[in-house]
């Protein structure tokens, strides 16, 4: 009887154990995974601000390119009267 309560019992540790360590294996991945979340966050907030950066950079030169496009437009029209007026 007390053999049969000594396996039982015994049983029941190794089952306790696998469950621990179930458990062990499983929050050290669960921590692996808050860690990897966390660097891509970080990641995702950089390159955010990078692109929004990016995008007024990007208006800024379209707007360049339209004032000098407009005058180069003007003194064109301007060399080609001037050249006009000589001939």
């Amino acid at each position: 009887m007390y053999e049969t309560l000594f396996k039982e019992a015994q049983t029941f540790k190794r089952q306790i154990v696998g469950v621990d360590e179930i458990k062990k294996d499983r929050d050290e991945r669960v921590k692996a995974l808050r860690l990897e979340i966390d660097t891509l966050q970080g990641q995702l907030d950089k390159m955010t601000s990078e692109f929004a950066a990016s995008k007024v950079h990007a208006k800024s030169i379209n707007e360049d390119f339209v004032r000098l496009n407009d005058t180069y437009k003007t003194l064109y029209m301007n060399l080609k009267l001037s050249n006009r007026v000589r001939q």
